[in-house]
């Protein structure tokens, strides 16, 4: 591929001779964006191949020089390929979500160096939030660059446009590493943490295709999952968290029978024969939660259905009650389902910070301590607050810390995942090491102070995943959330919000502001639900 692209021809003779001159080529900074797209996928597709290599438990044939490819190098070529494919939101995001998964992979091998966090300042738990936060949003930043790009930059005489115009030259940075940048990518990175508000923020993304491939073939899975979760949580302040979650599907035998009873209402007014145009096309989550998108279309049923109910269906009308209620808990059980199976302990992570006390900051350093001389391990003090704080029993503390000392917090699992599925990793618990941990355990949660009010999280969701009703899993349902397309918008509401705040001595605060007289609310579109309205 890489001949044709600069040569039009294949190469002549012995290909051993040509490969690393061909390899070099394609990396040559000299070059800049020449054919940068074209270069970007030839390199994320050889990554991926010999990603698949290294992970398989066949032997490597010393076939060609890739045989002697390291993990390192690999990184290499994706982050060339990562400023290379900037204007292609697909395939910025699957090399954003490849650097992610590399990261994470590396730890089950503690020989692997990578050529970023070994020797910097930034942890990998930085890189690896960082280009997963990168992967999110992709299309929204691209369109979003273009369309800043093509407004016109001439000043008017109430200098709005102009002042407009500074605005635009400020947001490009964040949406758009150059090339020419490279070598200050970790000082870019840092900015990018000190930069973001002190609230969490939460990215969850679903990776299916090549990435359960290489998962499966990386933790030796007996069996492979359909898709994998993504989840990372960070701030301005705390120590990034990013981790991966094994997700299986939480399909029901028959979730309702397919004949509702909404169809037999004698209501000859009725629009139940409209077509339901579902918002999506296709997604990873129609193969793990393929129960969600007929729950959506028998809701449109039923709703389109009752618009004129007669007077004189009494019983029609105890059918329609009988038929919402029944989808009202299908779509609870598919609530309780994410959390259990998909989330299981780490539901946790989803919730916003409380208010610290010294009380519970001597709980957090004893728990720290005794990980650290009973384990060995390295615990993150963020994390382990975010467990302190939303933990409600002994069972889920111990589930939670003996996952992150067999995981490095790297890696969890849910309900839909047993303890002997992830084989890569030789460090289970045993027996005798229960005893201290329990002991641990059941003298932190005795000196847990009760529920306090929390701080708001922002949910940055891909859009494989946007459609399900994250908010309202039973741990979030008292928590105050938000939703951003991406973090760079994130970045641009901050900035609008800074712009707003004209006295100096004024405190920036930790979130948007909302200006109320600013603002609008969507209420009633139908125009049927008059109570409703009436109750808002």
């Amino acid at each position: 591929c890489i001949s044709l692209l600069y040569f039009r021809s294949l190469p002549q003779g012995c290909y051993r001779t040509y490969e690393p001159h061909l390899i070099g080529l394609i990396m040559n900074e000299n070059t800049g964006d020449f054919l940068s797209l074209e270069r970007a996928e030839i390199l994320c597709s050889m990554s991926f191949f010999l990603l698949k290599g290294f992970l398989s438990e066949q032997s490597r044939h010393s076939c060609c020089s890739f045989s002697s490819v390291q993990t390192a190098d690999i990184v290499s070529w994706l982050l060339k390929a990562f400023v290379l494919s900037g204007e292609s939101p697909s395939l910025l995001q699957e090399v954003c979500r490849l650097l992610t998964c590399i990261f994470l992979l590396s730890t089950i091998d503690s020989t692997v160096q990578l050529p970023l966090y070994s020797k910097g300042s930034l942890s990998l738990n930085h890189w690896a939030a960082y280009f997963h936060q990168a992967s999110v949003g992709t299309h929204l930043n691209c369109h979003y660059l273009a369309s800043l790009q093509a407004l016109p930059r001439k000043t008017d005489s109430k200098g709005l446009v102009g002042d407009f115009a500074n605005k635009i030259d400020e947001v490009p940075k964040f949406l758009r590493f150059s090339s020419a940048d490279m070598e200050h990518l970790e000082k870019h990175v840092s900015e990018f943490f000190n930069q973001l508000p002190d609230v969490p923020i939460v990215c969850i993304s679903m990776l299916g295709g090549d990435f359960v491939n290489v998962l499966g073939e990386a933790l030796l899975l007996p069996s492979l999952f359909p898709a994998w979760m993504l989840l990372s949580r960070f701030d301005s302040t705390n120590k990034p968290t990013t981790m991966l979650l094994p997700v299986d599907s939480i399909s029901k035998g028959e979730a309702h029978n397919e004949d509702s009873s909404i169809k037999e209402l004698d209501n000859p007014t009725r629009a139940s024969d409209k077509n339901w145009k579902c918002p999506w096309s296709c997604t990873i989550i129609d193969y793990v939660a393929p129960t969600f998108r007929k729950l959506l279309k028998d809701n449109f049923r039923s709703l389109s259905g009752a618009i004129d109910i007669p007077k004189d269906g009494q019983a029609n009308t105890v059918r329609w009650w009988s038929d919402r209620m029944k989808l009202n808990n299908d779509l609870n059980e598919i609530l309780e389902n994410m959390e259990k199976l998909w989330l299981g302990p780490w539901k946790y992570l989803l919730l916003g910070h409380q208010s610290a006390d010294q009380h519970s900051e001597a709980v957090l350093e004893n728990l720290i301590t005794g990980l650290e001389s009973e384990f060995k391990l390295e615990a993150n003090p963020a994390l382990i607050k975010v467990i302190l704080g939303g933990v409600a029993s002994v069972d889920e503390l111990k589930e939670c810390v003996s996952q992150l000392v067999s995981y490095k917090a790297y890696f969890g699992r849910g309900g839909c995942c047993g303890r002997d599925r992830l084989r890569a990793f030789s460090c289970q618990i045993d027996a005798e090491a229960l005893v201290p941990l329990e002991h641990l355990c059941n003298g932190v949660v005795n000196e847990l102070s009760e529920l306090v009010e929390r701080t708001p999280v922002i949910l940055v969701l891909d859009t494989d995943v946007q459609m399900l009703p994250w908010e309202n899993l039973p741990v979030l349902r008292n928590q105050e959330m938000y939703r951003m397309p991406s973090v760079r918008s994130i970045f641009l509401a901050l900035t609008r919000s800074t712009n707003h705040q004209k006295d100096a001595s004024v405190i920036d605060p930790p979130f948007p502001v909302i200006d109320p007289f600013n603002a609008f609310y969507l209420l009633n579109p139908g125009g049927d639900l008059i109570s409703t309205q009436e109750e808002f």
